[in-house]
C-alpha cells in the first residue's frame, strides 16, 4: 500500500507523499483497532448468548412468546458473529466483503419480523393504530428480505459467472 501512494517529483523520480514510518503506525493502529472491535464483538456475542439462555430458563412468559424471545437472541448473536467475521476478513484479506453485510440485513429483518409477528399473534391487546403501524413494519421488513435475497442471488451469480472466466 505504501509503494502505491507515491508521486512523481519534478526530476520523474518516485517519491512516497507520506513518510514510510507514519504508514506503518497507521496500519499498526488500525491493525490494534480491528483486533480491539473483534474481541468486543466477541464477548457481546457470549454475552447475549448466556443472557438469552438465562432469560430463556427464567422466563414467566407464555412458552411460544419465550421461543420468540430465545430465537430473537440467538439471531442477534448470529449477526454479531457474522459482523466480527467481516471484521475479521478486512482485517485478514484487507479488503471489503459485501456478501456478509447481505446476509446481516436478511437475518436483522427476519429478526424483527419474528418479533413482530409474535407481537402481532401473542401479544396483548392494541389499538388499531398500533396494529396498522405493526402490520406496516412487518410489510416492510418482508421486502427488505426479499429485496437482499434478490441481492444476494445475483451477487452470487456474478462471482460465478466471474469465477467461470
Amino acid at each position: 500500500m505504501a509503494d502505491e501512494i507515491q508521486s512523481l517529483s519534478s526530476h520523474g523520480d518516485r517519491r512516497p507523499l507520506v513518510p514510510q514510518w507514519l504508514l506503518r503506525a497507521i496500519h499498526g493502529v488500525d491493525d490494534l483497532v480491528h483486533v480491539c472491535i473483534s474481541l468486543l464483538l466477541l464477548g457481546l456475542a457470549v454475552a447475549v448468548m448466556v443472557n438469552t439462555v438465562y432469560e430463556f430458563l427464567q422466563s414467566d412468559l407464555h412458552f411460544a412468546l419465550a421461543v420468540t424471545y430465545a430465537v430473537n437472541g440467538v439471531l442477534f448473536v448470529i449477526i454479531l458473529m457474522e459482523i466480527l467475521r467481516t471484521v475479521v476478513a478486512h482485517f485478514t484479506h484487507g479488503t471489503f466483503q459485501l456478501m456478509p453485510f447481505i446476509a446481516i440485513g436478511i437475518i436483522s429483518a427476519v429478526r424483527h419480523i419474528l418479533t413482530v409477528g409474535s407481537a402481532l399473534t401473542l401479544g396483548q391487546e392494541m389499538s388499531d393504530t398500533e396494529f396498522d403501524r405493526l402490520v406496516l413494519e412487518l410489510g416492510v421488513n418482508t421486502g427488505v428480505a426479499l429485496g437482499l435475497v434478490v441481492a444476494l442471488v445475483l451477487l452470487r451469480r456474478t462471482q460465478l459467472s466471474r469465477s467461470e472466466v
